[in-house]
């Protein structure tokens, strides 16, 4: 049996063309033939292969990556891909503390969620009834970010069940980290919608600015959708974890760093031409604020 799954394993590292038979070949394996063993052996064999790849100078501080071309990028992707898999399959039967964990980092999540939104409209308010700025909206920008970042060893959390899963957690959280925030895969945030283009009137603005996502409808999707969970509702924002980037349930199991984050920015271009032309384009989207609401250079009535 292991010398079948390593030769599966050789034909995903071996195979840099757009074939994706190799690692189908490879998951049908570990869902249809491999034993718990099978698994543990394969993820630690698999780490194994990433660490070769990753390569890191033993001298160099614990949290510091070098930079990889865009071929190791790849070879990585795909090998993260099948512990991805692998560690999933393994907690398809989650003990009673792993249910009670995901439930607990999952109502963090949705709290945080609206601890997002609720800062984007306590700037959006503040910027809305200041005097003292421009009267045009398309200079302010209004950003917002949750997201897990690997800080330092106190960012992943040791399970006591570790063991039978085998992984580096530590590591591979941190690698996974690393390449997302460097890479092409990267999500800037795991809440959707938290932005504002800043509509004529602060009633409809703070109406986009609110989480219809989590509307009591379970966000239970790939390995979320597992019966030891019927009795959660799960948040965008795990959803998003586990199903828009490369976080396998035990990954996130460990997690224990989110960053939330809000910033309005101001960005002022000065063109003569462009706004001339912008003139001449007849665009009808208008950048002036509603008369009523105070800005510098405008009376105020009353």
């Amino acid at each position: 049996m292991e010398k079948e799954w390593k030769k599966l394993i050789d034909e995903v590292e071996n195979n840099r063309s757009y074939n994706t038979d190799p690692i189908f070949n490879f998951f049908d394996f570990i869902r249809e033939k491999s034993t718990i063993e099978d698994k543990r052996a394969i993820v630690q064999e698999v780490e194994r292969r990433i660490k070769k790849v990753v390569n890191r100078e033993d001298n160099n501080p614990g949290w510091f990556f070098r930079n990889f071309s865009d071929t190791e990028r790849d070879l990585l992707d795909d090998l993260l891909g099948l512990r991805e898999v692998t560690l999933d399959e393994m907690m398809l039967h989650p003990t009673a503390a792993e249910v009670e964990r995901l439930s607990k980092l999952n109502d963090k999540l949705y709290k945080l969620t609206l601890e997002c939104f609720e800062q984007c409209r306590n700037l959006w308010l503040t910027l809305y009834r200041s005097p003292y700025k421009v009267d045009d909206r398309f200079c302010y920008d209004l950003e917002s970010t949750l997201r897990f970042e690997y800080a330092d060893k106190d960012s992943v959390l040791h399970l006591e069940n570790d063991d039978y899963y085998g992984s580096d957690f530590d590591y591979m959280i941190h690698l996974t980290d690393e390449l997302l925030s460097t890479g092409h895969c990267k999500m800037d945030t795991i809440v959707n919608g938290a932005s504002a283009d800043f509509f004529g009137n602060e009633e409809d603005t703070l109406r986009e600015l609110t989480d219809t996502l989590d509307d009591g409808t379970s966000w239970a999707e790939s390995y979320l959708h597992n019966k030891a969970y019927d009795h959660l509702c799960i948040c965008y924002a795990m959803h998003a974890l586990h199903t828009h980037e490369p976080w396998c349930l035990p990954d996130i199991l460990r997690m224990d760093d989110f960053t939330v984050r809000v910033e309005l920015k101001y960005d002022r271009n000065i063109s003569e031409q462009r706004d001339i032309r912008y003139a001449d384009d007849g665009n009808e989207t208008d950048p002036h604020w509603p008369e009523d609401v105070p800005c510098l250079g405008r009376t105020q009535k009353g």
